[in-house]
Order: structure tokens, then sequence, then C-alpha cells
């Protein structure tokens, strides 16, 4: 609050914002690539933060004691972290490599949920810290596919996109919860996770991003 304001070098109005937001679309249609790494980054932000709430009901519903979930939900905290100090070391990874791991995050899930025996919250603790990698990478990624100019444009259309995503995966899970239980909805969750990665590795073609970042 002490500092000085700023001097304005650009008064934005809403024709000029309109304008970015057409030319960023433009270049999105003329490099798809980047719409595959905006369908990933936003199914990671959907599902990584739509569930960051329901792990505890999950470790609940195994039997697991009040103080072993605090445990529990601390230790996703410190893998997130740890994901985050090391999702640069996969940088050189081709992008099929993370659509494996997104299906191996839904294998995860379903296998947990499968077993739903208090030690399977060892299989859980996983799933976040694996979402975060893939949230990082595509992040990055991102920010090397596209000119700076619209980067700002872009990088709210990956962050809308997985609002929107997330919206839909709270609002189906919760349903879903309700109607038969947490159980069958951690496990469609899974079920969903690997389907969605089946359809990007079938349907993904052309040259991956990772060369440039």
């Amino acid at each position: 609050m002490s500092l000085p304001h700023a001097r304005a070098n650009l008064a934005v109005r809403k024709v000029v914002a309109l304008k970015q937001t057409l030319e960023a679309a433009a270049y999105t249609v003329r490099h798809p690539v980047i719409l595959w790494v905006i369908g990933l980054a936003a199914m990671s932000i959907a599902f990584g933060g739509g569930l960051d709430g329901f792990w505890p009901i999950y470790a609940s519903g195994t039997g697991l004691s009040l103080p072993h979930v605090a445990l529990f939900s601390g230790a996703i905290s410190v893998g997130q972290i740890m994901a985050n100090i090391l999702a640069h070391r996969l940088r050189s990874v081709p992008e099929t490599g993370f659509y494996i791991l997104l299906f191996s995050m839904g294998a995860l899930l379903i296998l947990a949920t499968g077993l739903y025996q208090p030690w399977t919250i060892v299989v859980v603790a996983l799933i976040p810290g694996l979402f975060k990698l893939i949230d990082v990478n595509f992040d990055a990624r991102l920010q090397g596919l596209i000119p700076s100019d619209s980067r700002a444009t872009l990088g709210a259309l990956k962050t809308f996109s997985g609002q929107v995503v997330m919206t839909a995966v709270l609002a189906g899970f919760g349903t879903l919860a309700q109607a038969t239980s947490y159980r069958i909805a951690f496990l469609t969750c899974g079920i969903v996770l690997t389907a969605v990665a089946v359809i990007f590795l079938i349907a993904r073609r052309g040259p991956s991003p990772s060369s440039q970042t």
C-alpha cells in the first residue's frame, strides 16, 4: 500500500480485449497441439482440484480414525509440494507419457477403491501429487508454445476450461455419491480418468510440444 502507483502504459478497452481474445483463438486453431495441451491441463485442474476436498472422505470410508485422516491429508500436501519441486525433471517426457500417467492414476484409483482397505490410502496419496506433475509440466509447455502477447489470454482459457470441467466433476461426484455411495463416486472418477486418457492416446496426432519447452 505504501508503494507509488504504477503509471498506466496502455488503456485496455473492451474492444481491444475482445480483439486479443479472437487473435488468441485464431492462433490456437492454427496450432491444434495447443488445444491438446490445454485439454490435458484442464483435466488435471478439474480432477486434481475437484477431488482435493474428497480425499479425507475416502480415508474415513476405509475405517481410519480422525487423527489418521489428518495425517493422511498432511501426507497428500507434502506429496504435492514434492511434485511441484520435482516436476521439472519430467520436462523431456513426451506428451504421450503424460497420457499414460493419467491412465495410471485412474487405474490406481480404481484399484484402491475396489479394495477399499485402510492401507489403500498409501496408493491414493500418490494421486494428487501426480496431478501436480501434469499441471506444472503442461502449464510450462503451454507457455513455450504460444507468443508472449497471447500467453495471458490462453492461460486464462486453460484455467477457465479447468474450472468448467471441475464444476461438472463436483456436481457429478456429489450427485452420484448421494444416490449411491462415495466409494462408487471415487470408482467412477477412476473409470472416467482412464477413459479420458485412452481417448487422448487414440485421438492425439502430431508432434509433441515437449521439445519446445
